[in-house]
């Protein structure tokens, strides 16, 4: 729900109730007029470069004039809708600080105050906490920039992986700068804290570590982004992109929705959004076999180092898999992820020669639940899907079981 304004315009509050307001038109003609007569409001000087096409964007405080997407972004993209997101992208007409939102622009422009915004400045708002929903939120920060290592949930510990900006593709942010918009992601309803200053001591988190492997695509007018393949336990989830883009914005992603993903023994696909063709695709720190879907055009086995180059526009995915792991060392079940779970979670295994693979569910007391896997299997890694919807509450186990190696694990389900 959009901010609400009450009668003053210090009482600008982004979770006011609507039963507090005597009618929306009322109270924003009662807004206007009192920034109209108030003549010692603390304001601030704002210069914000937009793209050309789509870009992520956010109102760090007040306009003088009202808070009409037209009123803040004079040259927009006429034909195209302003979003914000709320499950799903919305399209508005004004925007609330606090907010993020996503906006098509016709050209590139550097937006400053004293040309496109007043000349006085743009009006400072109290910092109050961002409301946030469970997932992904879009949101924008206030007048000051603030690093995103020092941002906190209440309660603590919503966070889930690293805040996005996006920049011809999502990038990870370090810093929130005022006038951009940012996904943020959130295990549980709760509320966004930033903080009051740009700490200098603060250490940005390190997301992707050295030794992880590398896939850089470049296209035709420089965008450069980079997908990682992952080395070592690494809880995945924790590497999921915000939700795809709107028609046109470079987006390039695993199809796990993922930014990292595991290549041990098992193919991925790219897939390459909004791009303009040739692209080149270069692997670092990992061997991989590329294909075209069709395996027909393009299918490659780069070493770290190499790359390669794509002419067919038609070519919007790749598939890969690591050259390195083909094999597994060894057999292995592993612990189900999420565990506890509810209702659904993976199991994954390796297999280090073919064989018939079983794998069962038992409960507690050693009886067969049921059977989600009998069938033969080559070498590799495998990820099976547990849908216990119909099970109640409590612990179970799961066995492995092929060509004489057996191993189990316990899993709890929590409803």
């Amino acid at each position: 729900m959009d901010p609400i304004y009450r009668d003053s315009p210090n009482d600008y509050h982004p979770n006011a109730l609507a039963s507090n307001v005597v009618a929306p038109i009322l109270v924003q003609r009662m807004f206007d007029a009192a920034i109209a007569y108030e003549t010692n409001t603390v304001t601030f000087q704002l210069s914000v470069p937009i793209q050309n096409d789509w870009n992520l964007v956010s109102v760090p405080g007040l306009h003088p004039l009202n808070q009409n997407v037209n009123t803040w972004w004079a040259n927009r993209d006429p034909l195209a809708n302003v979003y914000r997101y709320n499950g799903s992208y919305q399209p508005v007409t004004t925007v609330s600080p606090g907010i993020g939102y996503s906006l098509k622009h016709s050209g590139p422009q550097v937006y400053n105050t004293g040309d496109e915004w007043p000349i006085g400045g743009i009006r400072v708002v109290p910092h109050h906490p961002i409301s946030g929903n469970t997932g992904w939120n879009l949101i924008g920060g206030y007048e000051i920039s603030v690093a995103t290592a020092d941002i906190t949930t209440v309660p603590s510990g919503l966070q889930s992986g690293p805040i996005y900006k996006y920049s011809s593709g999502y990038q990870i942010a370090n810093t929130l700068e005022p006038g951009y918009g940012y996904w943020m992601k959130l295990t549980s309803v709760g509320q966004i804290i930033l903080p009051e200053t740009l700490s200098k001591r603060t250490e940005p988190i390190e997301y992707f570590p050295d030794d992880w492997g590398k896939i850089i695509i470049t296209d035709a007018t420089g965008i450069n982004f980079i997908l990682y393949a992952v080395n070592g336990e690494v809880d995945l989830y924790r590497y999921e992109l915000p939700p795809a883009s709107m028609t046109g914005m470079v987006d390039i992603r695993y199809s796990s929705n993922r930014i990292a993903e595991d290549l041990k023994g098992e193919m991925k696909t790219i897939y390459i959004n909004g791009v303009t063709y040739p692209l080149t695709v270069k692997v670092v720190n990992l061997d991989v076999k590329i294909q075209d879907p069709s395996g027909q055009e393009i299918n490659a086995e780069l070493k770290s180092g190499e790359k390669i180059t794509i002419t067919n526009s038609s070519i919007n995915k790749l598939n890969l898999l690591s050259n390195k792991i083909f094999t597994p060392i060894e057999y292995g079940l592993e612990q189900n992820y999420p565990n506890p779970f509810n209702p659904t979670t993976k199991i994954r295994f390796s297999i280090s020669e073919a064989g018939n693979v079983k794998l069962r569910i038992y409960n507690i007391l050693g009886q067969e639940i049921c059977r989600l896997l009998d069938e033969n299997k080559d070498i590799g890694v495998y990820t099976i899907s547990f849908d216990a919807s119909e099970l109640n509450s409590g612990m179970y186990i799961y066995k492995l079981e092929v060509n004489g190696f057996t191993q189990t694990r316990k899993m709890t389900l929590i409803k």
